[in-house]
């Protein structure tokens, strides 16, 4: 990090030289994750190719966000339809990391362009809740809040958890979350159109990853930014 931060800004190097560290590291740190929990080895090429790609995704996406005619970061409707700013957002994608001997869990969200690059996200870590799915459903609330704090108005989410369809759609069926669905509703009655649909687990690891990350720290924080933590 003390090279990172400070050393490494003394050497004669490029810009975009300098911007692709914090993405070797994000990679590193997925490509370790993969080993550990899905036993997959990385080739230090494909980490390479996927940072580059990335660091490139990612300043695109952030430059295209920048409109100077709005406050809004961004604002689109469920036709995917962009109403201000030029990064049109299709989809939020949340989850959640709970585990039974664990106090703290994780919450994790990231938000995506038509080209899927992830353009905002956010991860907390929270005392322990009741369940998996408590977890998935306090995601999703804070999720809902960020996004309309920020003024990022997706109105797609996606979850990796069918519960949590069966939770929002059949709130009467789960009076132990009553207090939970009642913010929920009053969140959804905010926006002007709200749909939430499943996703494999395969196709949200960005959230995932968040998540896990967040519950591996211990304690109670939110990180809501569009720059990947390191």
């Amino acid at each position: 990090m003390d090279y990172l931060f400070w050393r490494l800004k003394a050497e004669d190097l490029e810009l975009d030289q300098v911007r692709c560290y914090p993405w070797i590291l994000w990679m590193v740190w997925k490509a370790r994750n993969d080993k550990i929990f899905n036993g997959l080895n990385r080739p230090p090429e494909e980490i390479l190719n996927k940072v580059s790609c990335e660091c490139k995704a990612w300043l695109e996406a952030t430059q295209k966000s920048d409109h100077p005619e709005s406050n809004a970061v961004i604002l689109v409707d469920d036709r995917n339809s962009a109403t201000t700013g030029e990064a049109l957002v299709i989809k939020c994608r949340t989850g959640a990391a709970w585990k039974e001997n664990e106090d703290t869990c994780g919450l994790g969200w990231c938000l995506f362009d038509t080209s899927n690059h992830h353009i905002h996200l956010g991860l907390k870590g929270t005392r322990k809740c009741l369940s998996a799915i408590h977890a998935e459903l306090l995601d999703l609330i804070w999720t809902m809040q960020c996004l309309i704090d920020i003024k990022a108005m997706c109105y797609t989410f996606e979850t990796d958890c069918k519960e949590l369809l069966s939770i929002t759609d059949l709130p009467q069926d789960w009076p132990i979350y009553e207090a939970e669905l009642a913010d929920y509703a009053s969140l959804k009655g905010k926006l002007p159109h709200f749909n939430l649909s499943y996703v494999s687990r395969a196709s949200n690891t960005h959230a995932d990853f968040l998540a896990c990350s967040a519950r591996i720290r211990g304690c109670s924080f939110s990180y809501v930014n569009a720059i990947v933590p390191l």
